[in-house]
């Protein structure tokens, strides 16, 4: 999964270079969309938007486009949410 994030946070940094990042909870809703269509490339719906909601909650605007998204934060998000869809 780490391989799509990776294009979705190189695609939403280059669309808001010369904007500011939010600092709000939830993302802007480009990066949202952009976040969802990349994941359920490789996921469904469910799941992409649980991963979504958790990486809101514990990982900043600024650090999904920047690409400082800790392994072991996300490892925990995207199992827990792959586990609910069980």
């Amino acid at each position: 999964m780490r391989r799509w994030m990776m294009a979705v946070v190189a695609a939403a940094a280059m669309m808001v270079l010369s904007g500011a990042v939010a600092s709000a909870e939830e993302y802007r809703p480009e990066v949202r969309e952009l976040f969802l269509q990349g994941c359920m490339d490789e996921g469904d719906r469910a799941a992409c938007t649980c991963i979504l909601n958790a990486m809101e909650k514990q990982i900043s605007e600024e650090q999904l486009l920047n690409g400082d998204v800790p392994d072991d934060v996300l490892d925990v998000i995207i199992h827990a949410c792959i586990n609910a869809a069980d």
